[in-house]
């Protein structure tokens, strides 16, 4: 996914206005934290920056906020998370738990406190995603095909999920098309979604699955406030946000002074695939 919470603070907007920028954003903190089942929960904390000229690498390093006190609370535990490096995905800097791992039916309390000021937040772990099929169709152009997902419907509550491709080479996974989706509509007990990998080729977007590619895909199921939070953010998918203080107004779970992003738990099943 990774595709950066600081970045789409910044670069969102910027693709799709024109007008020069009399605005900036007022300091703010930008959360993008998870835990999931029998892993450590990672949380990664940016500082948005002035939208005005030109925003160069020092510029970028330096939001990434690696001063800040986090702690995370179980009914069974409490830490303070260490600082670490990832330089695989940016932010490269992240805190992690060593103690407290992912648990179905818990509740985890984060907070943050960073300048003397505090925010809280609370998750749980949603129950895994039941996959019951897999297979390809042909998509626009012959060698290319979108992946079918036959999911099964549990009836005693809605889901929430996002989907995330990568091919062996990729560095990260990049979002699928679609990305969020949830099963409220559906009557049936199972129902299928249909996805393309896409990636900006030449400045537009295009289906990346061709026959005979591997790629590996994830399902996560999320909780509601990741992806309302998503949601609001990506929208169909067919349009951008332009405005350019949508951040201000988002919705988080995360609560405190101007703050954006998420604290969310995720519980993923991953496969490999050769496309056929």
């Amino acid at each position: 996914m990774k595709a950066v919470l600081l970045y789409i603070s910044i670069c969102l907007f910027l693709s799709c206005t024109t007008e020069p920028l009399t605005e900036t954003f007022k300091s703010s903190l930008t959360v993008e934290g998870f835990i999931e089942p029998q892993k450590f929960a990672r949380i990664y904390l940016t500082k948005s920056l002035p939208v005005i000229g030109t925003i160069d690498s020092l510029d970028i390093i330096d939001a990434i906020e690696t001063n800040a006190k986090v702690e995370l609370f179980s009914s069974k535990k409490s830490e303070i998370l260490t600082l670490k490096k990832d330089e695989t995905r940016f932010p490269f800097f992240y805190y992690r738990s060593n103690l407290i791992s992912g648990e179905i039916d818990e509740v985890f309390n984060l907070k943050i406190t960073l300048n003397n000021v505090e925010y809280e937040s609370s998750t749980y772990i949603p129950m895994a995603p039941i996959i019951l099929a897999n297979d390809f169709q042909p998509a626009k152009t012959d060698s290319l095909r979108k992946l079918n997902i036959d999911f099964e419907k549990n009836h005693t509550q809605i889901k929430f999920y996002k989907c995330l491709i990568k091919k062996p080479n990729d560095n990260v996974y990049t979002k699928a098309n679609p990305f969020i989706f949830n099963d409220s509509l559906i009557i049936s007990n199972t129902f299928e979604v249909s996805f393309l990998y896409d990636k900006i080729v030449n400045g537009e977007f295009k289906n990346q699955m061709k026959i005979g590619d591997t790629i590996e895909y994830k399902i996560s199921s999320i909780t509601k406030d990741e992806y309302v939070f998503w949601k609001s953010i990506t929208g169909d998918q067919t349009t951008l946000n332009n405005d350019i203080l949508f951040t201000q107004n988002t919705p988080t779970n995360i609560n405190g002074y101007n703050v954006f992003g998420y604290w969310s738990g995720e519980n993923t099943i991953k496969e490999t695939l050769i496309v056929k």
